[in-house]
Formats: C-alpha cells, structure tokens, sequence
C-alpha cells in the first residue's frame, strides 16, 4: 500500500536525520559547550 511506504519511508529518513544530529549534540556534552542532560530527548 502507497500509503503505508511512504509513511515507512519517511520514518526511516527521519531515524537517518536524526543519528548525526544525535552524535553532533554528544561531541558537544563531551567539549563541555552545552550542558544539558541528554535525556531531554
């Protein structure tokens, strides 16, 4: 069904989006530049 790949498809792109975004906000706990928990997400 087109609906349901599109929708699988968009879920995926968003969990590959979001692993950079992820390990960029780790690097940055890890320099000390922010800090705030990362459990806030």
């Amino acid at each position: 069904r087109p609906a349901f790949f599109l929708r699988t498809l968009r879920d995926g792109l968003t969990f590959l989006a979001a692993i950079p975004v992820m390990e960029g906000i780790e690097h940055l706990q890890s320099a000390g530049l922010i800090g705030f928990p990362i459990g806030l997400f």
